[in-house]
């Protein structure tokens, strides 16, 4: 051959292969375009279905958190999208799943911490969003009764008497739950008007400590005072102790 034609081959095997690789371009673009068409139409779209959004949990020792797991179905014809949405105080949405493709199954874990919430029943809510245009927000509630870490019989110190006549008072302090710790000291904010001493006791094959509270006031009248035992519980390492002297004139 000469070596034109031979230049020709060539330039007419680059056109072929060039409008090859353009042709697979345009059908890969097409392709997608049609498949997006085809889950955004009428008919092709997700479904969100959550078997249970109220989680009702055991007794939980105020300080610990609460981890749930609430499972999200999609139950329609397009990939289903989990945002984490809004979150309320001290509840959050720890993780979504990723998109959700049809007949797909996640969970969507949520973190409740109960930190000062003991002695009460909370109930708290947060909200995820979807790409269901039938069920864009879903409330997931979590709902627990808060008890303290420890026990306090009474609640409070209080020392009524009259003055020069002895004015005591106990009280007793145990851990709850499985949660024990020992005292390591107590102090008071002010302990002008009182002294007290603690014995360590077993109740109920159980170790608690009973806190004795006497009044040393040489003066008639009302005075307030906080003792604070210090634990080694990471629960509760500081128990507040209320007291309360109302010491009248002697008769």
């Amino acid at each position: 051959y000469r070596p034109s034609i031979v230049r020709a081959e060539i330039l007419m095997k680059r056109k072929v292969q060039n409008r090859l690789i353009l042709m697979a371009a345009a059908a890969i673009i097409l392709t997608g375009a049609m498949l997006q068409a085809t889950e955004t139409r009428p008919g092709f779209q997700p479904m969100a279905y959550m078997p249970e959004t109220v989680f009702e949990s055991p007794d939980t020792v105020d300080g610990e958190n609460i981890v749930h797991d609430f499972v999200i179905q999609n139950l329609g014809t397009a990939a289903l999208t989990v945002h984490e949405g809004r979150s309320a105080c001290g509840f959050t949405v720890t993780s979504v799943p990723e998109p959700l493709p049809p007949g797909g199954e996640g969970t969507i874990t949520v973190t409740f911490a109960t930190h000062g919430g003991g002695g009460t029943t909370q109930k708290k809510t947060v909200t995820v969003t979807t790409d269901d245009p039938n069920r864009p927000r879903i409330p997931l509630t979590i709902k627990a009764r808060i008890i303290k870490p420890y026990s306090l019989s009474p609640e409070s110190v209080k020392l009524n008497g009259c003055l020069g006549e002895p004015v005591t008072m106990t009280l007793d302090i145990a851990p709850t739950g499985d949660n024990p710790f020992t005292i390591e000291k107590i102090t008071a904010r002010r302990g002008q008007n009182i002294r007290f001493a603690l014995e360590e006791i077993e109740k109920w094959n159980r170790v608690r400590y009973r806190l004795t509270v006497e009044n040393t006031a040489t003066a008639p009248g009302i005075y307030f005072d906080t003792l604070y035992v210090k634990t080694d519980s990471r629960l509760k390492p500081i128990i507040p102790i209320t007291v309360i002297g109302k010491i009248s004139e002697s008769l």
